[in-house]
């Protein structure tokens, strides 16, 4: 259904799926379950010129003949859609933003990947991924009409692309269903690109230049989703763990356990430690500094998120191990902080001042 209406979507029988979803990697070039920026959604007649909406939370559709619903959390996607012979295309999706950029030297984007943790398909309904392309640069993927939610207007300067599909049972140009992960790779064949030999290309095309209409250093979104054909009947259903890499940053005073101020600063990353550190002196003439962090991990209940961080360094030059915690209980009260060191030395307190972030 490659079509005017599905310009995004838009894009182009009963199996659940169970799987693990993949973070997304720190390699910019290759990228797998990227966290979402937007849900999307096809529904109802044009508005003006398209029936394509997002937003940051939900969307939430219905008709005499279609259903449509998508919701977005730091983790998670949920995607629902139905429609029995409704006159308009119909899609439940999310988007993810700035994943990577093209035509960028050794450094650009080369594989996209999305697996739910379930996946229901039946009818017409398909499983698809599409990329968009920032090609007049401006930080803006199309141009929005702002509201809530924001409708489509044009595409501006931009440009997108259609990627492959999946559907039960299979439905050409669409592969079968299996459990659902879908990739977009280097030599995955991409449609209705102006600019590029017969509208059609790869990302390896892309990334060497071979597309006019999409410039040198182009960020890149990725669109992922089940759509249904107008006037056609299907059903789907998906579930995508979005969690991405997960990272923390803060610095501020906290005062508690030992009865002395302490100035901490920390940063960490659940996929990446290289760059992270922890570092905490108090008005004692204690001096801690992380030599190492081994490992950045991510925890959320019913009081709030919690990063554990677990590593080696020096207390006051003398070599330690360490495992710093720290809880952002959000509006219910000031973040908790706790710095244990093998040499015996802890500290347990709260923030006073300062600016924490586990995001």
């Amino acid at each position: 259904m490659i079509k005017a209406n599905r310009l995004l979507a838009f894009v182009l029988p009963t199996v659940l799926v169970a799987a693990s979803a993949v973070p997304a990697t720190a390699d910019s070039t290759s990228v797998s379950n990227p966290p979402s920026t937007y849900v999307n959604a096809n529904f109802g007649p044009p508005n003006p010129l398209f029936n394509f909406y997002r937003s940051r939370t939900t969307l939430d559709f219905d008709s005499a003949t279609a259903d449509v619903f998508a919701r977005r959390s730091a983790s998670e996607v949920r995607l629902s859609v139905s429609a029995n012979a409704d006159p308009y295309e119909n899609s439940a999706a999310y988007s993810a933003y700035d994943i990577g950029r093209v035509n960028a030297g050794p450094g650009s984007l080369t594989s996209v990947t999305v697996q739910p943790e379930s996946l229901f398909l039946s009818g017409t309904a398909h499983w698809a991924m599409n990329l968009w392309f920032d090609a007049d640069q401006n930080g803006e993927y199309f141009v929005w009409q702002q509201n809530s939610p924001d409708h489509l207007l044009t595409l501006g300067g931009d440009q997108y692309s259609i990627g492959p599909c999946k559907s039960n049972p299979i439905q050409p140009p669409c592969q079968a269903q299996g459990d659902g992960t879908i990739t977009i790779g280097p030599n995955t064949p991409l449609f209705i690109i102006p600019g590029c030999p017969g509208n059609t290309t790869t990302l390896a095309i892309i990334n060497a230049g071979g597309c006019a209409s999409i410039p040198a250093n182009t960020p890149v979104a990725m669109w992922v989703g089940i759509d249904i054909a107008n006037g056609t009947v299907g059903s789907g259903r998906a579930e995508i763990g979005t969690r991405g890499c997960r990272s923390s940053h803060g610095e501020g005073d906290a005062e508690g356990s030992d009865g002395h101020q302490h100035h901490a600063k920390f940063g960490g990353s659940d996929c990446d430690n290289s760059n992270s550190s922890v570092e905490d002196v108090d008005n004692n003439g204690h001096d801690f500094q992380s030599t190492s962090v081994e490992s950045s991990t991510f925890s959320e209940d019913a009081t709030g998120e919690t990063v554990t961080m677990v590593g080696a360094g020096l207390d006051n030059g003398i070599p330690v191990a360490f495992t710093l915690v720290v809880i952002d209980v959000g509006v219910l009260g000031p973040s908790v902080y706790t710095l244990a060191l093998s040499d015996g030395r802890t500290f347990v307190g709260t923030f006073i001042t300062g600016d924490i972030a586990l995001e």
